[in-house]
């Protein structure tokens, strides 16, 4: 069984209903919170974030996946990790999000989308409210067989400090 989870972190308590969701494809194509996989098997899996209206004003708006050692980073390619939003505004890559990928072939690994300046502003005046990021992954020999399942967890990370900061080492002074 291969599982999804999905964690909040912010800085101090933020008044924005941010939410998201990681769900893993299954046998007919649809998203659920596991599936069944035998080692091998590339997973496909989702993340969903709910953007909030002011995501331009805020210091950090940011998607991290950590994937368990059972799961396999093959390669950019077979990755095909893909990033889409809720109304089809399109997101180029260096100007509106920095991503960074584990190396070819690594057990576990971290994939990372940072929102650039100009990034958050597209997502704020296109309207965006969700973000989906789909990826592939190969289950490995790590996995852990039975119901316990192999954990993928993302997390999105914001800040909830609001331009323009006093003190741009602690954003939420000023």
């Amino acid at each position: 069984v291969v599982t999804g989870r999905i964690q909040h972190r912010g800085e101090e308590q933020i008044s924005l209903l941010i939410d998201s969701v990681k769900s893993v494809e299954n046998a007919n194509g649809s998203y659920d919170n596991d599936t069944d996989a035998s080692v091998g098997d590339t997973v496909t899996w989702k993340v969903e974030a709910s953007v909030p209206s002011n995501v331009n004003e805020l210091k950090t708006y940011k998607l991290t996946d950590k994937m368990s050692d059972a799961l396999t980073w093959e390669n950019k390619a077979k990755a095909n990790l893909e990033i889409t939003t809720n109304n089809s505004t399109t997101l180029e890559a260096s100007t509106d999000y920095t991503l960074t990928v584990p190396e070819d072939n690594t057990t576990g690994g971290t994939w990372t989308i940072e929102f650039t300046e100009a990034g958050k502003t597209k997502l704020a005046t296109s309207n965006v409210k969700v973000i989906t990021v789909t990826f592939n992954t190969k289950l490995n020999e790590n996995a852990i067989i039975g119901s316990e399942g192999n954990l993928n967890d993302a997390e999105l990370d914001y800040s909830n400090a609001i331009y323009p900061t006093e003190d741009p080492d602690n954003p939420n002074k000023g």
